[in-house]
């Protein structure tokens, strides 16, 4: 009495248990439409418990037409289940019907050796007919490998032509670094447009893109365009350009490159690494590069710049200038050793002049080894300069690695009603990580009224820790 519909409101473990209870010569005698019901509220993993022959005989009875009432997610478990074997007497022609309701995340589910089998079934001729999502699909649950060696490369070269940016850029990077592959670099790049190659090339990992060498990445950056190239994304022009390395940035037009790295931030700046951070700012030329880059973007560049590289190739002007658009959540992505020679570099009297943020900024960056080798008197000049307000965002841990450098001079100088709301900012952990001598020197400078006066139980607490 049931219908296709009916079966839908049944969860996957009644509907397999339902089955096994009538046994699989009765569900073979049902209805088309009913056998699809109950294999559609099914869930994946209850089509592969099933088993190949299983599958084979339950879609053969239901039909092709039935079967395409399923949906997708359980065609692709039920042709996975099946294998390259049965589904290759299946035919093709009632494979591309199937093909035809799956999805591209239908296909990229499925295991290597059934795509491809449903693959070689089919036919090329064939899977030209599909869709540029599904074609992405199906050859994203392909070996890479197995793509590059096997596949013909003008047939190759038709189906990426099917294929738009967001199709190519949904690959996995083995098979899209496959189809590269399989079609040759020369083909590719004359073949493909822009927005497609910015796909394929999006979706390959820094490994597959480092495999092309800088020649071979310049080659294909130039081929998509800046605008193509921007459209990867922060994080995928980061890999390829950390692929590339400084020198091979080195050709490339500096207004192109500029306009692509408007599509990155910070974070995606420090994941270049030192060589392509420091070609980035020599391709650009330093004083552009300072005035063309946002203070997060500059952020990123600092620390993903090698320590050496600040102060000698980054001269102090450009430092200045640079560090004066950076605030305090800038540096976030600036190393301790990097901060220190950003101070190192603008020396004392400079860093000290610039605004509070950005003092708070460079000493939020740095830690107990190069605040240690500035000392107390230096960091108490700091803590001044940035005022308590910034110091106060540099954040509990950092404010304690701060504190922790002054001895009680430097405390005086800084003040007992600083050191209050200091204090007062820090959480209990951190003030029972410091030593308890800093926490000691910190007491005597407050006064034990102020201190009890100004302070939580929780940062009372860390004290006594300490």
């Amino acid at each position: 009495k049931m219908e296709f519909q009916d079966f839908q409101v049944m969860g996957g473990d009644s509907a397999f248990g339902m089955m096994e209870a009538m046994g699989m010569d009765n569900v073979m005698s049902m209805e088309g439409d009913q056998m699809a019901g109950m294999f559609s509220a099914m869930e994946g993993h209850h089509i592969q418990d099933m088993g190949a022959e299983r599958s084979f005989e339950a879609f053969q009875s239901m039909g092709v037409e039935s079967a395409m009432a399923m949906g997708g997610e359980s065609l692709a478990a039920m042709m996975d289940t099946m294998g390259a074997d049965m589904m290759g007497s299946l035919g093709g022609d009632q494979l591309f019907e199937v093909a035809g309701a799956m999805s591209g995340e239908n296909f990229m589910a499925m295991d290597p050796e059934s795509a491809f089998g449903m693959f070689d079934t089919m036919g090329s001729d064939m899977v030209l007919g599909m869709e540029g999502d599904q074609l992405a699909g199906m050859f994203a649950a392909m070996d890479g490998e197995q793509m590059a060696s096997t596949m013909d490369p003008t047939f190759m070269v038709e189906a990426a032509g099917l294929m738009s940016f967001e199709d190519l850029k949904g690959m996995d990077g083995d098979s899209a670094f496959g189809m590269f592959e399989a079609m040759g670099s020369d083909t590719t790049m004359a073949s493909l447009d822009g927005d497609q190659l910015a796909g394929m090339f999006a979706a390959m990992e820094g490994d597959q893109l480092a495999s092309l060498g800088g020649e071979g990445l310049v080659d294909a950056f130039e081929n998509m365009g800046a605008d193509n190239a921007a459209a990867m994304g922060g994080e995928n022009l980061a890999e390829m350009f950390g692929a590339m390395g400084g020198e091979a940035l080195g050709q490339l037009d500096p207004t192109a490159l500029e306009d692509a790295a408007k599509a990155m931030d910070g974070d995606n700046m420090l994941q270049m690494g030192s060589e392509a951070a420091l070609g980035m700012f020599e391709t650009l030329g330093a004083e552009n590069a300072a005035t063309t880059f946002t203070g997060d973007q500059l952020g990123g560049i600092f620390g993903a710049l090698d320590p050496t590289d600040i102060g000698t190739t980054i001269s102090p002007e450009v430092l200045l200038e640079s560090t004066e658009k950076m605030t305090i959540d800038h540096f976030a992505n600036v190393g301790g050793e990097q901060a220190g020679a950003m101070f190192e570099t603008l020396g004392s009297d400079q860093v000290l002049e610039l605004g509070g943020e950005q003092v708070a900024g460079m000493f939020s960056a740095m830690h107990g080894e190069q605040l240690s080798d500035l000392g107390g008197a230096t960091v108490a000049e700091a803590i001044i300069a940035m005022g308590t307000e910034n110091a106060v965002d540099m954040g509990a841990g950092n404010i304690a690695e701060v504190v922790e450098v002054l001895g009680i001079a430097d405390m005086a100088t800084v003040g007992g009603d600083v050191l209050v709301d200091l204090a007062g900012a820090m959480t209990g952990e951190a003030l029972a990580g410091m030593s308890s001598d800093a926490v000691g020197a910190m007491v005597d400078t407050m006064g034990a009224d102020a201190a009890l006066a100004g302070m939580g139980g929780e940062q009372l607490g860390g004290m006594l820790g300490a």
